[in-house]
């Protein structure tokens, strides 16, 4: 058959894993991708995409793109949607994200991520206090203190892996699962849980007041959403999504 349609999790667009399968898609002319979202399949919390591929032809142009929970249509340069500078897929790329893509600098940053403080080994007391994404307001200027502030005693904390930042203060910290990106300056002196992810910076970069300010503004914040095509799971900051958490240049 000349067209093929393929149903798959929204996260084919940007998890590794498929990394394999996106290069060898990428050189078929893709005529339509739909964004179902979480309207695909009723009662199941998973996002989903459809594309469908016409194998036979070699005129790759235009890419039909379909928002279910937007209800919208765009044509976009199938070029842009699988071009090889980002870690994944675009299918909503515009002009402001690609402006601001030309005025910066990307993969600054390695991520850690702990999944080994669970809830058994917190108490509302104790040595080391453990922030939560609750406790870096949508501001992004700082760290608060909460009713319900967690902590971890300095025995159980000595057998994980995120005591190794324990007394760090050059490395930064960043909500999660969230739309809203802000990225603060880490205390001395506690840790973090699952639902904040820590930066380090890599070798020879680094950065300013005003660069971490950015990242919780209103434009990053859109341009971050186009970068997560505007996905409502999967928003892990794992190594592909740290990439976008950039500098602009003239703030060097």
């Amino acid at each position: 058959s000349n067209y093929v349609v393929l149903i798959m999790p929204k996260y084919f667009l940007h998890n590794f894993d498929f990394s394999k399968s996106r290069e060898k898609i990428k050189n078929t002319n893709i005529q339509c991708i739909t964004d179902f979202g979480e309207t695909g399949f009723k009662g199941v919390l998973i996002e989903t995409i459809c594309l469908f591929l016409d194998t036979k032809s070699d005129n790759i142009s235009g890419t039909k793109v379909i928002s279910v929970p937007k209800k919208i249509e765009l044509i976009q340069d199938q070029n842009e949607i699988t071009q090889s500078f980002f870690p994944n897929w675009l299918i909503y790329i515009n002009e402001n994200f690609k402006k601001l893509v030309s005025e910066m600098s990307f993969g600054i940053f390695n991520v850690f991520r702990d999944r080994q403080i669970t809830s058994k080994l917190l108490e509302p007391t104790g040595d080391i206090w453990v922030i939560k994404s609750k406790n870096i307001p949508r501001s992004g200027d700082k760290i608060i203190h909460i009713e319900d502030d967690v902590f971890i005693k300095k025995s159980a904390l000595s057998k994980l892996g995120v005591n190794k930042y324990l007394e760090r203060d050059d490395v930064f910290l960043s909500p999660n699962m969230t739309y809203y990106p802000r990225v603060v300056v880490k205390p001395k002196n506690c840790v973090v849980n699952g639902s904040v992810a820590i930066f380090e910076l890599k070798p020879d970069i680094s950065i300013t007041e005003a660069d971490l300010l950015f990242f919780a503004s209103p434009e990053f914040e859109e341009f971050y959403r186009v970068a997560r095509n505007h996905s409502t799971r999967s928003l892990n900051i794992d190594n592909i999504a740290i990439f976008y958490f950039g500098k602009r240049n003239h703030c060097v």
